[in-house]
């Protein structure tokens, strides 16, 4: 009898094209290797401001097409990232929901080991194991944001935007505000002040000469302002969710 927890697989594409179909196989690979057999994934994209996109929505309905436990969901015009992760949560249905971007960027051993420790902690979050695979601006603009994190709520996580695993019932009480790239942090951040285990895990990054999309001045100033109403909630305010 399989003791595995239910799964539910968020996959969030933008402008990814075949690597994404590359993400759903190694994906498909990994629950195996884990023997996870109570899962369904879902595939969240959108398309840019004008509606247009490079196909990705078009490889998303196909591999739904051709797996009964594939669902995508669409938007035909420029999603925050938060506001689709949130929408996977909410249409999820298995007890923990994953996450992972349809970059293909992951390799499969990182995300089948997050697999396999599923069920020991409420909270499952990743760091990249090796860094030197980031453009060096990323790695900044990266570093300087879990700084930020760490020192304004006492924290010492390594990453905040990585490949993670949270109970959803967990999730479901979370007071989610930020729509943007902050979402993970705020998860994470809100878990971590009320006093939910979360356990930490490497993950390792394919190499790669593709333009990261994650961070831009918008987006930066996106997070500080998200960070800065969470500070105002969690650390002034004192809110908390229930872990039981």
């Amino acid at each position: 009898m399989n003791s595995k927890p239910s799964l539910s697989v968020l996959i969030t594409a933008y402008n990814e094209g075949p690597a994404l179909r590359a993400t759903y196989h190694t994906i498909i690979e990994s629950l195996k290797a884990a023997n996870i057999t109570d899962y369904e994934i879902l595939i969240l994209t959108c398309t840019r401001p004008d509606g247009t996109h490079d196909g990705t929505p078009d490889i998303a309905e196909e591999v739904a097409k051709s797996d009964p436990r594939v669902v995508h969901y669409a938007d035909n015009f420029l999603s925050p990232l938060g506001d689709q992760y949130w929408r996977g949560v909410q249409k999820a249905t298995k007890e923990y929901v994953m996450w992972l971007a349809g970059s293909d960027l992951i390799f499969g051993n990182s995300i089948t080991e997050v697999m396999n420790h599923i069920g020991e902690s409420d909270s499952i979050i990743t760091y990249t194991k090796n860094t030197e695979t980031r453009p060096l601006l990323a790695r900044i603009v990266s570093r300087g944001f879990v700084t930020l994190c760490n020192g304004a709520f006492v924290l010492r996580f390594r990453y905040y935007n990585g490949m993670s695993v949270h109970r959803r019932d967990l999730l479901m009480r979370i007071p989610w505000s930020a729509q943007g790239h902050a979402y993970m942090a705020e998860t994470i951040i809100y878990m971590a002040k009320s006093g939910i285990k979360i356990r930490e895990l490497p993950m390792e990054l394919k190499p790669t000469d593709r333009k990261g999309k994650a961070w831009n001045l918008n987006s930066v100033k996106q997070s500080i302002k998200s960070l800065s109403v969470l500070f105002w909630e969690v650390q002034i305010k004192g809110k908390k969710i229930t872990a039981a």
